[in-house]
């Protein structure tokens, strides 16, 4: 029924609007089949097996290339009397952590790529 399953989670994709959001086809059951089923999704696809791990582990890269690919990590300090900044990361971007320091607040974390251009000159180089 894998041809049934694939149009099912499709048309629930489209009906809550993220039929343009990147997609991974994950064939599982890789450890009970006798080949890799044709894949003509057009979208990454990764062979798994839930049950032994197989292939779980490019699932997920995957997934983390999906989500944070285009991403900068990146550390800034920004200045106390630019609180707007701060406050705009903290709420628009995966901050790993803050710190409150004498010269402003260091932000650590991934950053689009437009914010990172935006706010570049803040950072704290190793």
């Amino acid at each position: 029924d894998r041809d049934f399953q694939i149009d099912v989670t499709n048309r629930v994709i489209k009906q809550v609007g993220a039929a343009g959001a990147p997609m991974i086809m994950a064939y599982n059951k890789m450890d009970i089949a006798s080949e890799k089923p044709l894949d003509a999704s057009g979208h990454d696809a990764v062979y798994i097996s839930a049950e032994t791990g197989e292939g779980m582990e490019q699932l997920l890269q995957k997934i983390k290339d999906n989500i944070f690919g285009g991403r900068v990590e990146a550390e800034f300090l920004i200045p106390y009397d630019k609180g707007g900044i701060s406050s705009y990361l903290m709420e628009n971007a995966q901050v790993e952590s803050t710190e409150y320091e004498a010269e402003g607040i260091r932000i650590k974390g991934r950053f689009d790529e437009s914010q990172y251009g935006k706010y570049k000159r803040y950072e704290v180089k190793s």
